[in-house]
């Protein structure tokens, strides 16, 4: 019996999956239960927290489509923060010298 095949040991997908509540992150999660409240608050109505269930069926469809996608978002923003004359000198930085690489 030949054994070409590499050996793999696949990741366990539990170790690295995020904590879930309601098949959404749970920062997603909370984010959009503190945005019923605050719609409940501001509007005396109890019909109001029902916008946020459209959010979370969206959140739904994105975390099914990939488990991380809240981190890769969070990652995304903290790597492009406003930079004031990123206009001027026309690069990500606080510097004049020239960049290949443009945001």
């Amino acid at each position: 019996m030949r054994d070409d095949a590499p050996d793999v040991e696949p990741l366990i997908l539990p170790l690295t999956r995020p904590p879930l509540y309601f098949g959404v992150d749970i920062i997603v999660f909370v984010i959009n239960g503190m945005f019923g409240i605050i719609l409940f608050i501001a509007s005396s109505n109890f019909l109001a927290p029902l916008v946020a269930l459209p959010i979370h069926f969206i959140a739904l469809y994105l975390c099914q489509r990939d488990i991380h996608i809240v981190r890769v978002v969070q990652v995304f923003l903290s790597m492009r923060r406003a930079i004031r004359n990123r206009h001027f000198w026309k690069a990500g930085s606080y510097t004049p010298l020239t960049s290949s690489i443009t945001i």
